[in-house]
């Protein structure tokens, strides 16, 4: 039986209301008291501030950053006191971009809602992710994913929007690189010329990630700590009992206890997917896939050095991808009529959701550095050295150049 016409009405605006409520819950100075942090600072205000428009282009980390750096741009233009608010509100949207693509018609979601409140109640210890321009690329990578999942558009105005997002967040994230293949596929599956497009563009941009990377590649050191068995640690201790049991519990037992059980009702669920139908396999499946491949391309990046990943508190941002999208199957299992698995897999959920509330649902206030004290300062262009969250990160601004240290005054 179909939703009456004015519960799927109002869906979207609920949900957007209920996943800003819980943020708000969750990382309230986000609201109150907006902080830059690390990147937001460091990296996007400062280039923003001393470079312009030259900024857009500037790779970090081994790739560019296209979303932090036009919110950055476009910021120079207000007031320098407001800068942090409007970053966590860019953050913010990059959630609401999700949320409200999770209710897109062309992903046939029996229950949106259901789906759209798990990227803000996944376990997520530092809550780095939420609120947050820095980070704002993880929740996108959903949207990125999603648009590739989306049924194909049949006018041009969808089309246009796929293409946007494909640029927009191609530009921002790596991870454009492992949704390639599913775009190159779905155009052939489907043999259609507006696919084919969307394809192509996803080749373009990924092409430009993978250039940028190549010209300013970026590595992690071997960790004098690093062992063999730091990846068993990693598997059972991080990735699974993490998930299910919080930041302590998991790091009192064997973590290959974790990995055995883990693999085993991973196998379970996948064999149940595979059997409820076009949801499981359309939507459900290639998911997970690219979770598994998100999540995989962060070990590699840290492969001599997966000890750093092991701790609880740990970037855990590496792991966001991957516990939204295993929360979503279970809600498939859920939620689809007929499966067998929905009593272990809502089971499952009460016990992921259980530990979320009991791994520092809300974070601790950032340390307030009394950014707007700052503004007439910056609008003077003073030579400045400002402090930012997390501790021992600045903005350095208009340093004087050694020729002109030396002109008389």
């Amino acid at each position: 039986m179909s939703s009456p016409r004015w519960i799927k009405a109002s869906s979207l605006p609920v949900s957007l209301l209920t996943v800003t409520a819980i943020l708000f819950w969750r990382k309230p100075d986000a609201f109150l008291n907006p902080q830059f942090w690390a990147e937001d600072g460091v990296v996007f205000f400062q280039q923003a501030y001393i470079e312009g428009s030259h900024s857009l282009v500037v790779t970090y980390s081994g790739y560019f950053h296209l979303i932090p750096r036009l919110v950055a741009w476009f910021v120079e233009a207000a007031p320098y006191r407001f800068a942090p608010a409007f970053y966590n509100l860019a953050g913010l949207g990059g959630m609401w971009a999700v949320v409200a693509m999770l209710h897109s018609p062309r992903l046939r979601l029996p229950v949106p809602s259901a789906y759209a409140l798990v990227p803000v109640l996944v376990p997520h210890l530092t809550g780095e992710v939420f609120v947050s321009l820095t980070n704002v690329q993880w929740p996108l990578a959903l949207l990125l994913l999603l648009t590739v999942l989306q049924e194909p558009p049949q006018r041009l105005l969808p089309l246009l929007g796929d293409v946007l997002i494909i640029v927009l967040v191609g530009l921002t994230t790596p991870l454009i690189v492992l949704l390639v293949p599913f775009l190159t596929l779905r155009a052939y599956l489907h043999r259609s010329w507006r696919l084919g497009t969307e394809a192509a563009m996803g080749w373009v941009i990924a092409s430009l990630q993978l250039l940028a990377f190549r010209q300013n590649p970026t590595f992690v050191p071997p960790s004098p700590g690093y062992e063999p068995s730091s990846w068993i640690e990693l598997l059972g201790h991080k990735t699974i009992g993490t998930l299910f049991l919080g930041n302590e519990v998991p790091y009192q037992h064997s973590p290959l206890m974790f990995v055995v059980i883990g693999g085993l009702l991973g196998g379970l669920a996948v064999w149940r997917l595979c059997a409820v139908g076009s949801l499981g396999t359309r939507f459900t499946l290639p998911s997970l896939l690219f979770g598994l491949l998100a999540t995989g391309a962060a070990f590699y990046k840290f492969r001599h050095a997966v000890d750093l990943l092991v701790p609880a508190p740990a970037a855990v941002r590496y792991f966001y991808v991957l516990w939204v999208i295993a929360c979503w199957a279970l809600i498939t299992l859920v939620l689809k009529d007929g499966s067998k698995a929905r009593v272990p897999a809502a089971l499952m959920l009460a016990i992921i959701l259980h530990s979320s509330f009991t791994t520092t649902f809300r974070t601790p206030p950032l340390r307030d550095f009394r950014w707007k004290s700052y503004e007439a300062r910056l609008e003077a262009k003073e030579h400045l050295r400002i402090p930012v969250n997390p501790r021992g990160w600045r903005i350095e601004v208009n340093k004087p150049t050694e020729s002109s240290a030396h002109q008389p005054r």
